[in-house]
């Protein structure tokens, strides 16, 4: 388990500040539970044999392989992980909004050009406790061009925090 870097809290306050204080946890949930190594693919296809062959049986309600620990990220690395972390995940976030608007217009079907007139494209609602906010194909093409301006800060804020600044 690692602990946190100090440099890492001017990021943090931002997310918080920015609404997106559930990116600022994940972060630090991440950053704590270290690096999950992956299973090596020769291992797993092994595995999938056994279990299909009846040679691992499930007991109960639970399947426990063996797991391997997670590596803890030392503090000088904390800083870059941050800020790939948050950049990827909100990537991620853009990606899965898009595919659902994709499936949202798919599950809609053609509009006839009855409907059509004063149609719109397919809007996701979020819903944040009592607030709610939305979103469409704009806003999330403008957020993804968004996400790229703010890795290139994020680079910037990575220079800066180890003290490594380009000026």
């Amino acid at each position: 388990m690692s602990r946190l870097d100090p440099r890492l809290a001017p990021l943090i306050t931002t997310l918080a500040d920015a609404g997106a204080d559930w990116l600022a946890f994940e972060l630090m949930d991440g950053i704590r539970r270290g690096r999950e190594r992956e299973e090596i693919e020769d291992v797993l296809a092994f595995t999938r044999d056994q279990v299909r062959q009846g040679e691992i049986v499930k007991r109960g309600k639970e399947f426990s392989a063996e797991t391997v620990p997670a590596e803890s990220i030392p503090m000088d690395e904390q800083i870059e992980w941050a800020a790939l972390f948050v950049a990827n995940r909100l990537d991620a976030a853009l990606a899965d909004m898009s595919a659902a608007i994709d499936n949202l217009q798919i599950l809609a079907g053609p509009l006839d050009s009855a409907k059509a007139i004063g149609a719109s494209e397919p809007i996701i609602v979020l819903l944040d406790g009592e607030e709610q906010r939305q979103a469409g194909r704009a806003d999330v093409e403008s957020a993804r061009l968004a996400v790229s301006k703010l890795r290139t800060a994020l680079g910037q804020w990575v220079l800066e925090a180890r003290g490594t600044s380009e000026t």
